[in-house]
C-alpha cells in the first residue's frame, strides 16, 4: 500500500518510534537513495501497531 521497501517500512517505523535513533546502513550510493525513501511519509497507526508486535 506504501510503494515502498521493506527496509524503507521498517526505516520509516523506527524514524518515529520515541526514544530511538535509527542508524541506517548508507555505505553505497544506493543504500542513500533508498533509505531518503523512508522520509516524507509515515505508516498509519493501524501499520505502526502491527509493526511493534514484531519487534
Amino acid at each position: 500500500p506504501y510503494g515502498k521497501t521493506a527496509a524503507q517500512v521498517a526505516l520509516n517505523y523506527l524514524i518515529w518510534e520515541e526514544n530511538v535513533v535509527a542508524i541506517p546502513k548508507a555505505g553505497r550510493k544506493e543504500h542513500i537513495e533508498e533509505n531518503a525513501g523512508a522520509m516524507g511519509w509515515r505508516l498509519s497507526k493501524e501499520d505502526r501497531e502491527k509493526a511493534r508486535g514484531c519487534v
